[in-house]
């Protein structure tokens, strides 16, 4: 079978000779072979989403079909986003052991008669706290602990909490791959001059030294500059989040009929065309626009790792 996602077998006797060969040859394998193609995509078994917990005003049989799971626990027959089709809320509530273990750390601090951080007021400012993070002694540190990303803290040498939510939203393929993590790293060190395409984008960019890292100002920039709603800038989000093409195909659109009118904006053709390269085109490979990352949940994030490094 040919590597790579999503390889069918039609796919592979059309590519690879050797299989076609069987295939032609040998009956019980072409026998096996046209079995599995009937079945080849058919749902092996229902899988239930870790954290996902549909909420509706009434009973949820008013709006889609229940049945019980291995455990007795009452699961939709919906998929995700066919329950928000059908018009119903889905909350993701995420579990962490690490939240469990600066708990049990709290505790034993207590317990010992120590000074007990103040969980709600931590100083979020703490020399320390980020000499340490910049050395990349990061071992048993929440999302810290790979290689590349110790490389990255120690190339970065974060100095706020800014930068440590862009930098774990950075580490990612997307920008790894195109260079953006460079640019970043050597703006923030003054190696390359942070510019920004017009004035207007500078508050929307500024604290990411001028490179797009969070679907937020991707979001914010399409209200400025193309006059988007706030719904047609949230839904310009959910097709980037969610990776859903045919929004993706229609918000393609959209940007195709704004940029007719970039006149009206006052805006020269340069930027026109630095605007649809860096927007329109991040919607028409989607690999490249998978790496915008949503800034709430990654300072979340953030808060968990500084406490597991605050001296």
């Amino acid at each position: 079978m040919p590597a790579g996602p999503g390889v069918k077998l039609d796919d592979a006797l059309a590519k690879v000779p050797e299989l076609r060969q069987l295939y032609e040859g040998v009956d019980y394998l072409r026998n096996l072979i046209d079995t599995a193609c009937e079945v080849e995509g058919v749902s092996r078994h229902a899988s239930t989403h870790a954290a996902g917990v549909v909420i509706a005003d009434r009973p949820l049989v008013d709006y889609l079909p229940l049945y019980k799971g291995k455990k007795g626990e009452v699961v939709t027959q919906f998929d995700m986003k066919h329950v928000e089709k059908a018009g119903l809320v889905k909350f993701d509530f995420l579990g962490l052991r690490n939240l469990t273990v600066i708990e049990k750390a709290l505790s034993l601090l207590a317990q010992q008669n120590k000074p007990v951080p103040d969980m709600v007021n931590l100083e979020l400012d703490d020399r320390d706290t980020y000499s340490l993070l910049a050395s990349g002694d990061t071992t048993g540190v929440f999302q810290l602990e790979s290689s590349g990303m110790k490389n990255l803290l120690v190339r970065l040498h974060p100095e706020s909490f800014d930068d440590l939510t862009a930098l774990v939203a950075l580490y990612r393929p997307g920008p790894l791959d195109s260079g953006m993590v460079d640019d970043f790293v050597d703006r923030k060190h003054g190696r390359k001059k942070v510019v920004y395409p017009v004035a207007c984008l500078e508050p929307i960019l500024k604290e990411t030294y001028g490179v797009m890292v969070y679907q937020e100002q991707v979001m914010r920039l399409s209200r400025k500059l193309a006059g988007f709603s706030r719904g047609e800038a949230d839904s310009l989000r959910k097709a980037m989040g969610k990776k859903i093409k045919k929004m993706m195909d229609e918000m393609k659109e959209k940007w195709k009929i704004i940029s007719n009118n970039f006149n009206y904006f006052s805006y020269n053709k340069s930027f026109k065309n630095y605007f649809i390269i860096k927007v329109v085109l991040y919607i028409k490979y989607p690999l490249v626009l998978f790496k915008f990352n949503i800034r709430g949940l990654k300072t979340c994030y953030r808060i968990i790792l500084f406490v597991y490094c605050v001296k």
